[in-house]
C-alpha cells in the first residue's frame, strides 16, 4: 500500500450492478462504546471473547479500521459518511437535515430500528427523521443510568426499570425482538445496535458477584472493565445465535466495530504479557484504532483478514451498495465503500485516511480543531509534524528529517490535507455555539453524576 506513488482520492459508489444474493440481505451494524482493537481476543487481548473470536474465525477481520477519538464525532461520520468538517457542529448532536445510514435502508425498502446509546439529538422524532421505525434508547430526551435502573425510551415512551433492571439487556432483548418479528417477512432489516458497553462507569454486570447485592452495583472499580468486555461478547453471542436460529445467517451481513480508543485510565493486558494503555480522545493510535469484523455466511470467506484501510465515512457508501441504494448524486460522501473486499474482489484502493477532530466537550474545553491524514504506517499533522505511527504508536518523536521514501510519503499525505481543508463554515458554527455556551455559564453541569456524563 505504502509503495504506491499515485493518489487516489474517495469517489462515489456509481452503478448498481453488484447484485449479492437473489434477495436484499439483512444488515446488523454493532458499535461497542470505548472499545480500542486492543479489547479483544482475537487481536492479541488476554480477556475472554469467544463469540466475537468466532465471528472473526467463520467471517473476515480488519487490521486497520479507524475511527475518531471520541464517540460523538465518529458517530456523525459513520452515519452520514461525512468527514466531521461538514457537517459536526454540536456535541452530542446531527442536525436533521442530513441523511443516515436509517435513511439509505429506507430507501432500499428496509425495515428498521436502532437500540442503545443515540448521542444524535435530544428529540423523540429524530430516529424516525433519520430512518428508524423503531428505536429503543439511552440518552435521547435525558441522560440518566445507563447500566443499572437505566433511562430507556422507545417509540411508546420511557420504559419504567428498576434496580434489577439492566440496561444492555433491555437493548439487546428489544434487538432480538425485532430481529425475530422481521424474520419472515418480505422486507430485509437493518439493524443499528450501538451498545452502551463498555463506557465509564466501570460497574458489575449480571454476570459479577457483586450484582447480587443491590447497592454495590453502583460502586465503581477498574477491575469490571473485564467484565463488561466479556458481556458486550456475550451479548454478541446472542445476536449470533438468534440469526443462526432462524436461519438467517446465508442473507445477514453482521459488522462489529467501537467507536473509539479504550478510556485511558485502563491498561488492557494482552497474551503476550504486556499491557496497552488505552488512548480515548486523543488522535494517536491508541485513540482511534478499533476492531471492524465482518460475517455473512456463504458470502464472505472464513478467516479472512483485511489489510484495507478503513476509516468511519466507509460505512456509508459500503451500506449504500449492499442496500442497492444509488447514491452517485449525494454531495461531498467521504468513503470508499468495501463491499467488494467483502465479497473477495479487488478494486478497492483507499490509500489514505482524513481526519477533522473537534471535540466539541463543555465550555472552557479546546476549541482548536486538529486535522491530520494517515496510512497503515505514516501520519501527517496540518502543522507538518510526521510520525511512523507502527515504529512510535504514541507519536512522541516526529521524523525531522524524512529519507526519500517518506518525504514521497509527506508530499502524499499534504495532498489529502490540502484536498480537505475547507472547514471554515462548520468552524463558524462551532465559535457561535461556544459563545452561547460561555453565555449560559456552567449551569450546575459539573454537579451531575458521573454516570450521566458521556464524554
Amino acid at each position: 500500500m505504502n509503495d504506491k506513488k499515485s493518489l487516489i482520492l474517495p469517489t462515489l459508489f456509481v452503478g448498481m450492478t453488484t447484485v449479492f444474493a437473489q434477495e436484499k440481505p439483512n444488515v446488523i451494524l454493532i458499535l461497542a462504546d470505548d472499545m480500542g482493537i486492543e479489547c479483544l481476543s482475537t487481536y492479541g487481548s488476554a480477556y475472554n471473547t469467544p463469540n466475537l473470536d468466532k465471528l472473526a474465525e467463520k467471517g473476515m477481520k480488519f487490521n486497520y479500521c479507524y475511527s475518531q477519538p471520541l464517540s460523538s464525532p465518529s458517530r456523525v461520520e459513520l452515519m452520514t459518511g461525512k468527514y466531521n468538517h461538514r457537517n459536526y457542529t454540536q456535541w452530542g448532536n446531527l442536525t436533521p437535515d442530513n441523511k443516515t445510514l436509517g435513511n439509505l435502508a429506507k430507501q432500499g425498502n428496509y425495515t428498521t430500528c436502532v437500540a442503545g446509546k443515540w448521542q444524535l439529538g435530544k428529540d423523540s422524532q429524530r430516529p424516525h427523521a433519520f430512518g428508524f421505525d423503531e428505536y429503543c434508547l439511552w440518552q435521547l430526551n435525558g441522560q440518566g443510568n445507563r447500566y443499572c435502573k437505566p433511562l430507556i425510551e422507545t417509540q411508546n415512551g420511557v420504559i419504567n426499570t428498576s434496580e434489577d433492571d439492566y440496561g444492555p439487556d433491555i437493548c439487546s432483548n428489544f434487538v432480538l425482538n425485532f430481529i425475530e418479528n422481521n424474520a419472515k417477512n418480505k422486507q430485509p432489516f437493518f439493524v443499528y445496535y450501538p451498545m452502551m458497553l463498555i463506557h465509564s462507569p466501570l460497574l458489575p454486570t449480571p454476570n459479577t458477584p457483586e450484582w447480587t447485592t443491590v447497592n454495590r452495583r453502583f460502586k465503581e472499580n477498574r477491575k469490571y472493565h473485564q467484565y463488561m468486555v466479556e458481556y458486550t461478547d456475550q451479548l454478541v453471542g446472542k445476536i449470533i445465535s438468534k440469526i443462526e436460529e432462524l436461519n438467517l445467517s446465508k442473507n445477514t451481513l453482521i459488522l462489529f466495530t467501537g467507536d473509539n480508543g479504550t478510556m485511558g485510565k485502563i491498561e488492557v493486558p494482552m497474551k503476550d504479557g504486556t499491557f496497552i494503555r488505552g488512548g480515548k480522545g486523543k488522535t494517536n493510535d491508541r485513540g482511534i484504532h478499533v476492531p471492524l469484523i465482518a460475517y455473512w455466511d456463504k458470502v464472505i470467506k472464513p478467516g479472512k483478514i483485511s489489510k484495507d484501510l478503513i476509516d468511519f465515512s466507509d460505512f456509508y457508501p459500503t451500506l449504500a451498495e449492499i442496500f442497492q441504494v444509488n447514491i452517485s448524486n449525494e454531495k461531498d460522501i467521504d468513503g470508499i465503500g468495501f463491499a467488494s473486499v467483502l465479497k473477495g474482489k479487488s478494486g478497492r484502493d483507499k490509500q489514505f485516511c482524513y481526519s477533522y477532530y473537534h471535540s466539541l466537550l463543555r465550555p472552557n474545553s479546546e476549541t482548536t480543531p486538529k486535522r491530520y491524514s494517515f496510512n497503515d504506517q505514516y501520519k501527517l499533522y496540518d502543522d507538518g509534524r510526521l510520525y511512523n505511527t507502527v515504529k512510535d504508536v504514541l507519536e512522541q518523536y516526529p521524523i525531522t528529517t524524512p529519507d526519500s521514501k517518506e518525504q514521497e510519503i509527506k508530499k502524499q499525505l499534504q495532498l489529502v490535507l490540502d484536498k480537505y481543508n475547507t472547514g471554515v463554515a462548520v468552524e463558524q458554527k462551532i465559535k457561535n455555539t461556544d459563545n452561547q455556551k460561555k453565555k449560559k455559564g456552567k449551569s450546575g453541569k459539573q454537579n451531575k453524576k458521573r454516570d450521566q456524563l458521556d464524554f
